[in-house]
């Protein structure tokens, strides 16, 4: 969508997400005027945004998990073995898109538009310039192991929010 040469990002909530999300479209300036700077922008609001609305989902889904767990102390063991299956087959579907699209455009993988890519302060190196690990890999050229690690890296960065959020009280 472009207003006074601006281009913005325009976008339907999904409606199971709506009412949670707090309308049904969401528009947002890009911030640019230049159409190539738009497209890869627009590219990575969008996904932004479905990250935003799988968040809410799994954040609705967990309090509905609660609610349910509430209900059914009893149970517990097995409503917490079928929710942790549901989580396994949720992240293996995610894993297997990521990999599709990461081995379908390396480019739009290794620019870093499919996910946040490593840098030397995730390893403690206080030098902005320190070669990795990941740097190494990239060197080597294997876009399969590759891409294995950056969803590892992806997993441990996840635990590390999740365990700093039950650390401080916040949800997950």
């Amino acid at each position: 969508m472009l207003r006074d040469g601006t281009f913005y990002c325009r976008a339907w909530v999904p409606t199971d997400v709506a009412p949670t999300f707090g309308g049904t479209l969401v528009v947002t300036s890009l911030r640019t005027k230049d159409l190539k700077i738009a497209k890869y922008r627009l590219a990575r609001k969008t996904v932004e945004l479905e990250d935003q609305f799988e968040r809410v989902r799994s954040e609705r889904d967990t309090a509905n998990h609660i609610s349910v767990l509430q209900r059914t102390e009893g149970d517990f063991f097995a409503l917490a073995k079928r929710y942790g299956v549901e989580v396994a087959e949720r992240e293996i579907v995610a894993q297997a898109n990521f990999f599709d699209q990461a081995s379908s455009d390396p480019k739009r993988l290794w620019s870093g538009d499919l996910i946040i890519l490593p840098t030397a302060a995730d390893y403690g190196h206080g030098e902005t310039d320190a070669f990795t690990h990941f740097d190494r890999l990239v060197a080597e050229g294997d876009l399969g192991v590759g891409i294995a690690y950056l969803q590892r890296f992806r997993v441990r960065r996840r635990i590390g929010d999740l365990t700093r959020m039950r650390a401080t009280g916040q949800p997950g």
